[in-house]
């Protein structure tokens, strides 16, 4: 989370340092890279410092879940909580950044019933989106360029077979049945966020995902947080 807060904060920095022109001992602003001013170094690509943006929003939404995890906990301190909860709000607005659809659905999805089943508000309005995948035919470039199909359920049904499919849904399955029957919250958004990510890009087809994926999948597995202490009081 502190490291992702930091590289993201470093983007911005970045991104300010190399809008900054100084032509005749005037100093300008401008943001769009000059051989390719349809290019902005506040978003997207260019922000994430030559980075995919998809494997970046991933990170920073996670962090945000964990800051805002963090910030639940009633029993740290006022000053500390409140770092969480600017750590979060900076988190969430590098995803309108680094422009990721798989982000910017997690959060209307995910969000939403994570903050209802933290903070429990009086009043609350929990809005349904609902998103339509689009399936293109015909691109036979992508099969002699060896592209990835920007699914990862695709990529392991053309890759593994339907039984290798049959293996991950599986996989998938249990990780969720896990999260509800341990009541474990920030948990159980880790994999909704990663189902979203999924069918938008091949997560799982470079180090970067499949690390990530890997790593949280085992260490939330064994996360008690105060919410888990007192769900059988």
């Amino acid at each position: 989370m502190a490291g992702i807060t930091l590289f993201i904060i470093f983007c911005f920095c970045f991104a300010l340092y190399r809008s900054i022109l100084i032509k005749d001992g005037i100093w300008s602003f401008c943001p769009f890279k000059p051989d390719e001013p349809w290019l902005n170094y506040f978003y997207g690509q260019l922000l994430s410092i030559n980075q995919h943006p998809s494997y970046i929003s991933m990170y920073s939404l996670f962090g945000m879940f964990i800051s805002l995890e963090l910030f639940s906990h009633k029993s740290l301190k006022v000053k500390v909580r409140l770092v969480y909860l600017a750590t979060t709000i900076i988190l969430l607005i590098s995803l309108y950044f680094l422009s990721s659809r798989a982000s910017f659905i997690a959060v209307l999805i995910i969000l939403p019933v994570f903050i209802w089943i933290k903070f429990k508000p009086k009043r609350f309005n929990l809005f349904a989106v609902f998103s339509l995948v689009i399936i293109q035919s015909g691109f036979s470039i992508g099969y002699y360029k060896d592209f990835n199909a920007h699914n990862q359920y695709l990529e392991i049904l053309c890759i593994a077979g339907a039984t290798g499919f049959l293996l991950f849904l599986t996989i998938l399955g249990l990780m969720i049945a896990f999260a509800i029957k341990e009541r474990n919250i920030l948990y159980g958004a880790f994999i909704m966020m990663m189902l979203i990510f999924f069918l938008f890009e091949s997560m799982l087809s470079r180090f970067a995902g499949n690390s990530f994926f890997a790593l949280f999948s085992f260490l939330l597995i064994h996360y008690k947080g105060p919410y888990l202490n007192t769900k059988n009081e």
